[in-house]
């Protein structure tokens, strides 16, 4: 029996059922998808706006997989298989847009240094993104996280000393 982690949350339900019998890779796949399949049919058929044709879709693929697993040596009860909903990651900007934003931010401020929050809002000016105000914070993360990233990468440097303050960075090009 696989270990369990202290917080359940956390816990990947299917992760642990293919874990708890010694399941060969192929099967293991195999119920992966069909619980992925599942995830993505309970949250189309509590959808407000479903897409047409695509429910009956995933309900052939469902059963098709079924098929599959009632053929396999090792036999796995389809309704034993928790279901996962697939969370895309909802992308606000095409490829490269914020690095691009972030690193004309930091060029145009020729030498001087700018702070995380002065790139975020140059970002938005410069792509014209106008966040609502509850995914302010979620945004200035995730241009934070961007600059450390071109930080590891040697693109910026920081113009800030590491203490242990509440003032945010400040940002050059390296």
């Amino acid at each position: 029996m696989p270990r369990l982690n202290s917080q359940p949350s956390l816990v990947n339900p299917v992760r642990l059922f293919v874990a708890a019998y010694r399941t060969p890779s192929a099967l293991a796949w195999l119920i992966r998808k069909y619980s992925r399949i599942q995830g993505d049919l309970r949250a189309l058929k509590r959808a407000k706006h479903a897409v047409p044709g695509r429910v009956e879709m995933l309900e052939a693929e469902a059963e098709s997989l079924r098929a599959v697993l009632a053929m396999h040596d090792e036999t796995v009860n389809p309704a034993d298989i928790p279901a996962i909903q697939t969370r895309p990651r909802k992308t606000t900007f095409a490829f490269g847009k914020l690095t691009r934003g972030i690193l004309t931010c930091l060029r145009l401020a020729k030498g001087k240094p700018r702070t995380t929050s002065e790139v975020a809002e140059f970002v938005m000016e410069y792509t014209g993104y106008n966040p609502p105000a509850q995914e302010l914070g979620p945004f200035k993360r995730r241009v934070r996280y961007r600059l450390l990233g071109l930080c590891k990468q040697k693109k910026v440097r920081r113009a800030h000393v590491e203490l242990e303050t509440s003032e945010e960075g400040s940002w050059l090009l390296a």
